[in-house]
């Protein structure tokens, strides 16, 4: 298998919202992003069993990320003319930066919906109800999962304290980071509400300095 160019053929287009017309072409190797789905869904659908409600969720958060994706492409330009006048622009597609994907699946992820499994008998598909508020409550009519929602069908167990069954050691007496309350090492994090110590520790460091000064005479 390899990755080549986008074999679809685009339309060229105009840009219209400025007073001059500039004209653009599709060109170049645009991002073959079909392959890459239907390599994912060999690599990673094709294990899953489909009677499965584990394996149907996957499928779903598979497609899902797929979606994301396809959702972020970005077009690419390169501008042609004398002196810069971009008088003709060539145009790619391509997949955008990992850290975009990557923000945009974690923000679905914070808000993913919980399967009802109550209503998996009538119906077949994967239906999703999200958690109302107050937390742990559920609305009254399950709706049918947007295909970019990340699913899941339990919640998941708490970290926070010691767990032999989980493997889970807690978070008591971690070492934790002040002042980044949103990201991982955090205080506000990793105390999961309990507060935590501050510890002050001075020590002696050589500093290698040398003197510059000429001497006074």
């Amino acid at each position: 298998l390899s990755c080549g160019c986008d074999p679809l053929g685009y339309r060229a287009s105009h840009d219209r919202g400025r007073a001059r017309v500039n004209k653009w072409e599709w060109s170049g190797c645009s991002h073959n992003l079909a392959f890459g789905i239907e390599f994912s869904k060999k690599f990673l659908d094709v294990r899953e069993q489909v009677d499965d409600l584990q394996s149907k969720i996957n499928v779903h958060n598979n497609n899902a990320g797929r979606s994301i994706l396809a959702s972020l492409m970005e077009v690419r330009c390169k501008c042609h003319g004398l002196s810069g006048s971009c008088q003709l622009r060539t145009c790619w597609r391509a997949t955008p930066d990992f850290r975009v994907v990557a923000s945009t699946i974690k923000r679905q992820y914070r808000k993913a919906l919980i399967v009802a499994q109550e209503e998996l008998n009538n119906d077949p598909s994967i239906r999703g109800v999200l958690y109302g508020r107050p937390r742990g409550k559920r609305r009254s009519k399950a709706r049918p999962a947007p295909k970019t929602s990340l699913l899941f069908f339990e919640k998941s167990p708490s970290f926070c304290e010691v767990d032999p069954k989980m493997d889970s050691a807690g978070t008591s007496g971690r070492v934790c980071r002040i002042g980044r309350t949103s990201r991982s090492g955090s205080c506000d994090l990793l105390c999961c509400g309990r507060g935590h110590s501050l510890i002050r520790k001075s020590s002696i460091k050589p500093c290698n300095c040398t003197s510059t000064g000429a001497a006074a005479s």
